[in-house]
C-alpha cells in the first residue's frame, strides 16, 4: 500500500504547503499503525507550519546528490507526531540547481520503500529539479488552485508546459472555497481543467494568522470544516494505495501462475520423453 502523493500549485498564494501537510497529518491520524514522511521537495524550506528546529532536505544533500540511500533508522529523531516525520526543503534557494530530476525521483523510491504514506510539497515553481522530480516520480499529483483570475489565468498559461514535461495531474484542490464565487467548481471543470478530474474543495478558514503565529495547520487547530474537507483527499490517496497494492497483487499472482505452467510443461514433457 506504500505510495508518492505530490501536491503542487501554479500560484504561490494558493496554500498548497498548508493542504498538504495537513493531508500528511490527517493520514497519520487515520492510519495509526502506519508511517507517514511529509517532505518539502521545491526551491525553499516552506517550513512555516512546523516548530523551530525542524531538520531540512539539505541534512542529507551528499547522498541524495549521490544516489545513495537512507535508513529509516535515520529520521527517527525528525517527527513531529507519533507516526508522522517531516524533512524540510532546501535552506537557502541559491542551492537548488545541485538537485537533478533524477535525484529527487531516487530519493522518493528510497522513502516510499520506508514508509506506508510519502506526502509531498512541491511548492509552486518548477525552476528546481526536486519539484520536477517529485511530480514525474509521484503516484498521484494533485494541483492546488484557488479562486482568482491572476492562479487560473497563469494554470491555463502553464498547461502546455506541464503537458510537456508529462506532469498528470489526477486531481484539483480548489482552496480557500468560497460558496457562491464566480469561479465555482463548474466553471473550474468546463473553463479551466478542460478534462473530467476530480476536484475537491477546501474552506477558505479565515485563521492564516494565528496558524503563522502557532505554527500549527488549520488541522491542528481544529478546524472543522476544513478538516472535513481534507479528510475527503485522504480518504482518496488512501483508496489510491489500496488500489495500487491490490493491482501488485493480482500481477504477481499472475506472474506465479505463469511460471507454474511452465513447470508444468516442463515436467509433462520430461514424462512423455522418459
Amino acid at each position: 500500500m506504500k505510495g508518492v502523493y505530490a501536491f503542487h500549485s501554479c500560484d504561490a498564494k494558493s496554500g498548497v504547503t498548508m493542504v498538504a501537510q495537513s493531508v500528511a497529518q490527517q493520514l497519520a491520524e487515520k492510519n495509526p499503525g502506519k508511517d507517514v514522511l511529509f517532505t518539502v521537495l521545491c526551491a525553499r524550506k516552506n517550513s512555516q507550519y512546523v516548530s523551530d528546529g525542524a531538520v531540512s532536505i539539505d541534512r542529507f544533500k551528499e547522498r541524495i546528490v549521490s544516489s545513495v540511500g537512507i535508513k529509516k533508522e535515520e529520521l527517527e529523531g525528525l517527527k513531529i507526531a507519533e507516526n508522522l516525520y517531516y524533512i524540510g526543503g532546501i535552506e537557502c534557494e541559491d542551492e537548488a540547481g545541485a538537485y537533478f530530476p533524477d535525484m529527487a525521483m531516487s530519493f522518493l523510491r528510497h522513502m516510499q520503500a520506508a514508509f506506508d504514506y510519502v506526502v509531498v510539497d512541491t511548492g509552486s515553481d518548477l525552476n528546481n529539479g526536486l519539484a520536477v522530480g517529485a511530480l514525474l516520480g509521484a503516484d498521484m499529483n494533485f494541483m492546488v488552485l484557488s479562486q482568482n483570475d491572476a492562479c487560473l489565468e497563469r494554470y491555463r498559461k502553464l498547461r502546455k508546459l506541464y503537458d510537456s514535461l508529462r506532469f498528470s495531474f489526477d486531481a484539483f484542490v480548489l482552496n480557500k472555497f468560497r460558496p457562491g464565487d464566480i469561479y465555482g467548481v463548474d466553471y473550474i471543470k468546463r473553463y479551466v481543467i478542460s478534462a473530467y478530474k476530480d476536484i475537491f474543495t477546501v474552506p477558505d478558514t479565515g485563521l492564516s494568522r494565528e496558524a503563522e503565529s502557532e505554527k500549527k495547520t488549520f488541522t491542528e487547530l481544529k478546524e472543522k470544516r476544513y478538516m472535513g474537507c481534507i479528510a475527503a483527499i485522504a480518504t482518496e490517496i488512501e483508496a489510491k494505495a489500496e488500489s495500487r497494492f491490490e493491482r501488485k497483487t493480482i500481477e504477481t499472482k499472475g506472474f506465479s501462475l505463469r511460471k507454474r505452467l511452465k513447470i508444468g510443461e516442463k515436467d509433462d514433457k520430461e514424462r512423455i520423453s522418459s
